[in-house]
């Protein structure tokens, strides 16, 4: 499987004018959800691994991974859906009708693999959703969040990172 490689952000453009977010006590809604990116690519792979060493002792590792995966992309769209593209009001689309798209592949894909019942064919299904989830965050990435930087005050962006912090229970500041 090819491997993407994550791009390095230079801190001092994180959170726009005037550096990190962070220092301020609220991480940007991007920056967040950037964050939530690193935690699911290090779910991610150690999926991959559990899926490369071989058959479980026991049935259905892929069914178990595929409902893990469901659970935590789930609540991750749904904060990005629910407070960042929520957050555009009167935006030009760009690139978030893409993502929008994208998102409804994944769930696609998600209900493929929860009625999968052939143990390998729910292994391609998982490796397949794995990689379509990492082409998707290195595009929101690359493309999504960059654009909402641009097109969103500060301010905004802020306020909308408080908004993800309540909702996943996380202190700032």
């Amino acid at each position: 499987m090819r491997r993407l490689r994550r791009g390095s952000v230079n801190a001092s453009e994180v959170g726009g004018p005037g550096g990190r977010a962070a220092d301020r006590g609220a991480p940007t809604i991007t920056d967040a959800l950037r964050g939530e990116h690193g935690a699911l690519y290090a779910l991610f792979d150690a999926m991959r691994k559990m899926l490369d060493s071989g058959p479980p002792a026991f049935g259905g590792l892929a069914g178990l991974l595929g409902t893990l995966l469901a659970s935590v992309l789930h609540s991750h769209a749904s904060i990005e859906d629910g407070i960042l593209l929520a957050g555009f009001t009167g935006a030009e689309p760009g690139p978030l009708e893409a993502m929008e798209e994208e998102h409804r592949g994944i769930e696609a894909r998600l209900e493929r693999l929860g009625r999968e019942r052939d143990e390998a064919r729910a292994r391609e299904l998982l490796e397949e959703l794995l990689e379509a989830a990492r082409d998707h965050f290195e595009r929101e990435e690359v493309a999504v969040f960059p654009f909402a930087e641009a097109h969103m005050e500060h301010a905004d962006l802020l306020r909308l990172g408080e908004e993800w912090a309540g909702r996943r229970g996380v202190r700032t500041g």
